[in-house]
């Protein structure tokens, strides 16, 4: 299981965008999800807590409201109110309500790639023809005693894959 938590004021009206970002991403990994949004502010309707309910409804989970217990495992999204007017306050709460061993901290305007948290847990997409990106070096070729010309190693870029040449610029 992964928790994403997202700390958001009252104000929040594109909050069901940034979720459904997240969720997407997370919903790659193959575990269950479970979204917590942390609300700050006044106990009253507002457009965070409107769309934290749209969101749970348009992805079909269970949605958990303040005081309530989820299911034991599986994916919800849990709605926590909060008085203070403070993120930290907020991350707290949501590291505190947390099912799950790995929490994701994005704040409620954001959005995501599909493969960004997968990579965070080092879990790319399976099935997906994408590499992780490489760190290149500069363009080399080994000189060889015996002539041989070989491209230089990666790990080492001063030998070759021989380890008998040096390297020369071209």
């Amino acid at each position: 299981m992964v928790t994403i938590g997202v700390p958001a004021t009252t104000g929040e009206d594109d909050l069901p965008a940034s979720l459904a970002s997240l969720y997407a991403s997370a919903a790659t990994t193959g575990r269950a999800v479970e979204v917590i949004v942390a609300v700050n502010g006044p106990d009253e309707v507002a457009p965070a807590v409107d769309g934290t309910a749209a969101f749970a409804r348009a992805q079909g989970l269970p949605f958990v409201p303040p005081g309530a217990t989820p299911a034991a495992d599986g994916s919800c999204v849990r709605l926590l109110r909060l008085a203070p007017q403070s993120k930290v306050a907020a991350w707290n709460a949501i590291r505190e309500a947390a099912r799950a061993p790995i929490i994701v901290f994005a704040d409620a305007d954001v959005r995501v790639a599909a493969v960004a948290i997968p990579l965070l847990l080092g879990r790319p997409r399976t099935g997906s023809s994408r590499r992780l990106p490489r760190c290149r070096t500069a363009s080399t070729s080994a000189t060889c005693p015996d002539g041989c010309t070989r491209s230089a190693s990666r790990r080492f870029p001063s030998r070759c894959r021989r380890r008998c040449c040096t390297r020369t610029r071209i």
